[in-house]
């Protein structure tokens, strides 16, 4: 009976909690917990909300998803297994991790579509390669479209695990790196044993380049190393502005004396590629110093964060085995060594059903203060039928090492919903602005909307993310939407939109309904309700400095149209006597050296007009920096000035030259602040 009361006693704060207020009507009071790794919400002097990370979870009341109205349209269909060309006939053509990134630098996102051979069983095959599909977009046909030269340079792969892609600002080139996890055994019969299962034994990873001035492919040569990498992070860590990559292993390569490596070397040991001055890349392995533990976890996921001192961290996902599954923070000592400062369980509902796993995670700018969060999806093995099901979101701050949950801030699925289905995140993208004028949330899935009772979308509302789904007019659109999987956010022609893709291309193998191709649909809004880019202010007379407005302001930096980032910097204002300088201490700039903040300069008059100068680079491209002139006002909260006239850096004269057929003249740079309390 006591714990039939303390259930319903933490319900009703859990649901006080998630409709932001106290049963008073007043707001509730949030401060950190005595050990500081969760958020307490008290309505004059009550007890903790349950929601506390890795100790209860979020009771979930069901809410109605907000209505996205869009319409669909049709923009190519592709044969993947003649992409792949792979020529066993006894296997079909599956591709269900995937990236968007604009690869050939013209404006408009480009698909990178990794594909697989599976056989009647629906189980991937040893020793069976493909060759990924790049997919661009042609503006003019309006439809994505293979380039055959590409296709024909690309690498054959076993099964493509994670994917992230940079421009290179030294050289111009798009780097598209992919971890190859080798033999994936889904879908086997593991009662027997893994030994009597066939050996995984990895895969090679890659690194292709697309020079966006030639067209052609190449590749970096990467280590002859074949890995398990579940768990791929990407960032600048050494300094020199050109990405480096985390591949975080664990040790799936049970039985290495079972496989063929043609002389190449094998590891179940995690590694950093550092970028070097000759154009590659230096293998570094690195040690992962967890708390109490005799034996690592297993490794799902990664990815790298810095917090607001520039600290770099490694967030790691585990999966449970016969334990719990954890979200790790490893703050980062040297080039070789990370160090645990904090840890969360995965939510315990998900071990109802069998053993939790933190599948997936993204850092992103959820709330727009100039500073990253931790987006984590967790889901469950069900261990009654041996797959992935469920789906558990969360949201986490960084403080003083610590990760702390932000549990009001997202709305999950009823509780009986949240362990079933097949609707578990492969992918989580967040885009601060879209075409709906929404921050909207993906969840990628390889479900069909149809079988699932769980949207693909979460759009920001009232400091909350909200399931979201979209709403269609016409039944063929309708129709074609309930058949859709695979969602994924990409730019086109400067409005956020999202492709979906279903399945084509039906063939028979051994009895068994297969297919080999993909349909692309783009979602995006009826044309009414896309809203035109706000235009640049016009320059205003500025006064004399005044002190009306001193204080501290976090600052986003971006451009428009975007060049492959949403966000290239964010940093915090200091106004002091109307002069504008950036602080030390909160920097991070991705297509420019940080010291470039040093050369800001602003000054505001006491009616809050502002004039400014900053001399940077604001695109990925290796193009002279120069002094931009800004103005703004308080009013609006936004600074915008234009980069044009760009010079790019010529290897042959080796000076900067204008480049008349570059397809943007010129660039609108926005700084988007706010007022802080600090």
């Amino acid at each position: 009976m006591k714990k039939l009361l303390l259930l319903l006693t933490l319900s009703f704060f859990s649901i006080q909690a998630n409709a932001g207020s106290c049963p008073d009507g007043s707001d509730p009071v949030k401060s950190i917990s005595d050990d500081g790794t969760y958020f307490v919400y008290k309505c004059g002097g009550s007890a903790p909300s349950s929601s506390e990370t890795s100790k209860k979870t979020t009771t979930s009341v069901k809410v109605k998803p907000i209505e996205l109205e869009a319409s669909l349209k049709s923009v190519g269909e592709f044969d993947l297994k003649k992409l792949g060309e792979n020529k066993n006939q006894n296997l079909y053509a599956i591709s269900v991790h995937g990236e968007t990134f604009d690869i050939n630098q013209d404006g408009h996102d480009d698909l990178i579509i990794p594909i697989a051979s599976m056989n009647s069983k629906h189980r991937n095959v040893p020793n069976e390669f493909s060759k990924p599909a790049l997919l661009f977009w042609d503006d003019s046909l309006k439809k994505y479209k293979v380039d055959k030269e590409v296709q024909k340079a690309l690498p054959l792969l076993y099964w493509p695990r994670r994917i992230r892609s940079s421009i290179n600002p030294k050289t111009g080139f798009t780097e598209i790196f992919v971890a190859d996890m080798g033999l994936d055994l889904a879908n086997y019969d593991f009662s027997k044993g893994m030994e009597n299962l066939p050996p995984n034994c990895g895969g090679q990873n890659h690194l292709i380049t697309f020079d966006p001035s030639s067209g052609k492919v190449a590749e970096i040569a990467l280590p002859k190393l074949w890995d398990v990498s579940h768990g791929l992070a990407a960032a600048d860590l050494n300094g020199d502005q050109v990405t480096d990559y985390v591949v975080l292993n664990s040790p799936y390569i049970k039985y290495p004396a079972k496989c063929q490596y043609k002389g190449v070397d094998y590891t179940n040991e995690s590694y950093i590629l550092y970028s070097n001055k000759t154009g590659g890349f230096d293998k570094t392995s690195i040690k992962l110093n967890y708390e109490g533990y005799s034996k690592a976890p297993s490794i799902q996921s990664g990815e790298v964060i810095f917090d607001e001192n520039n600290q770099a961290y490694l967030v790691i996902g585990s999966e449970a085995g016969k334990g719990d599954a954890h979200l790790y923070l490893m703050k980062q000592d040297s080039k070789t060594s990370f160090t645990e400062t904090s840890k969360v369980k995965a939510p315990a509902i998900l071990k109802t059903v069998g053993a939790p796993v933190y599948g997936e995670i993204l850092v992103a700018d959820v709330d727009a203060d100039g500073t990253e969060e931790i987006i984590a999806s967790s889901n469950t093995v069900d261990e009654s039928i041996s797959k992935w099901v469920g789906r558990y979101i969360q949201i986490f701050d960084i403080k003083n090492g610590k990760l702390l949950e932000r549990p009001d801030e997202i709305t999950q699925s009823p509780t009986s919903e949240i362990t079933k289905g097949n609707d578990w995140c492969h992918h989580l993208f967040f885009n601060e602005q879209s075409a709906w004028n929404e921050p909207i949330l993906t969840c990628t899935t390889i479900t069909s909307q149809i079988k699932t009772k769980k949207t693909s979308f979460y759009t920001r509302n009232n400091n909350m993310l909200q399931q979201a789904k979209m709403k269609f007019k016409l039944n063929d659109d309708i129709d074609n939407f309930n058949w859709m999987q695979s969602f994924y956010p990409l730019t086109l022609n400067e409005q956020t939109i999202f492709v979906g893709r279903q399945l084509t291309g039906k063939k028979i193998i051994n009895g068994e309904m297969v297919f080999n191709s993909i349909k692309l649909y783009l979602l995006k809004p009826p044309a009414k309700n896309i809203k035109p880019v706000k235009p640049l202010e016009p320059i205003k007379k500025v006064g004399e400095a005044a002190n009306t407005f001193d204080g501290s302001y976090a600052l986003i930096i971006r451009t428009e149209p975007t060049d492959g980032f949403k966000n290239i910097g964010t940093a915090q204002f200091i106004i002091k006597d109307g002069k504008i300088s950036v602080v030390r201490k909160y920097r991070w700039l991705q297509t420019s050296a940080i010291s470039s903040y040093d050369t800001f300069e602003g000054v505001i008059d006491k009616e809050g007009n502002i004039n400014a100068s900053f001399e940077l680079n604001p695109i990925r491209h290796m193009v002279e920096p120069k002094t931009i002139k800004f103005s703004g006002s308080m009013e609006s909260l936004q600074l915008h000035g234009r980069f044009d006239e760009i010079m790019f850096w010529d290897n042959e004269t080796k000076k900067y030259v204008l480049d008349e057929n570059f397809y943007t003249s010129n660039y609108d740079v926005i700084i988007d602040f706010k007022k802080e309390k600090y």
